[in-house]
């Protein structure tokens, strides 16, 4: 697992907040269980505040700003598992051009891969048909203009070429490893101090969570969509024993479990 940085570390405790406004004390002390100076933080905080990522919310309490509501509801449909996936219509693709860095990283976050020069598809086996995810690419920054087409048939000697465009082996491989952490994680934790058991469940619950919410949704002929559900049932239950030793840190309003959203957040 990756050090967070103290920004990550901030954004992500914003995010679990859910709304709620956080003391930036309480913030410092979070930070001190990652190994981050108090001066550390706050010089952090004062970048994302200047940034327009949090916000104050009175002397000495902040809040993630609205304008990062879209990417944390984008996060939070990991929640949703297999109910984002459907069966993958008639072979169909959603197929989108893309010029800019901006535009591949949305369509990227949403599945899609260049299937050729400029040119990004992803499957056509969501439960959202394609004016429902173009809305969801606007939200994340996408330009309204970019038509988003949905190809029912294309040549039998592209569907090999276009499939190839994601590495689904490592896809798999991910699924599978992610879900032996989750389990060792879980055993693990009860034998932790409290310090450690945030940390560990911040940096693994954090990885997880953004893994699933990354993920293509690739359909049943591409990965193997049982490994998915059961690395998706999994992090849940990560989750709520993530949260009782949350609950056990925050000495003023319940945390909900952590969650990664800097990385995404500014484009990473």
């Amino acid at each position: 697992m990756r050090q967070p940085k103290p920004s990550s570390v901030i954004l992500d405790l914003m995010s679990s907040a859910q709304g709620r406004n956080l003391s930036a004390k309480w913030l410092m002390r979070i930070g001190g269980y990652f190994g981050f100076a108090e001066n550390t933080m706050r010089v952090a905080l004062s970048r994302l505040c200047s940034r327009g990522h949090v916000e104050s919310a009175g002397r000495g309490y902040y809040r993630m700003a609205h304008s990062t509501e879209a990417v944390n509801n984008f996060v939070g449909r990991w929640r949703l598992g297999e109910d984002r996936v459907a069966h993958w219509r008639h072979l169909g693709w959603h197929v989108v051009p893309a010029q800019t860095h901006t535009q591949e990283w949305v369509l990227k976050n949403l599945g899609f891969r260049e299937v050729a020069a400029r040119l990004f598809a992803r499957p056509d086996n969501l439960t959202i048909n394609a004016d429902e995810l173009a809305s969801l690419a606007a939200q994340l920054g996408l330009e309204p203009e970019v038509v988003f087409l949905t190809a029912k048939v294309i040549r039998p000697q592209d569907v090999e070429n276009w499939v190839a465009c994601w590495d689904t082996d490592a896809l798999n491989h991910s699924y599978q490893m992610s879900l032996r952490c989750l389990k060792e994680s879980a055993i693990r934790l009860s034998s932790l101090s409290l310090e450690a058991a945030l940390v560990e469940t911040f940096n693994l619950g954090g990885e997880i969570v953004h893994l699933l919410a990354k993920d293509p949704l690739l359909p049943r002929s591409m990965v193997q969509v049982s490994a998915r559900r059961a690395l998706w049932e999994e992090m849940l239950n990560y989750e709520r024993i993530g949260k009782k030793f949350w609950a056990q840190a925050q000495d003023e309003s319940p945390v909900t479990h952590v969650m990664p959203t800097a990385g995404l957040a500014t484009g990473g």
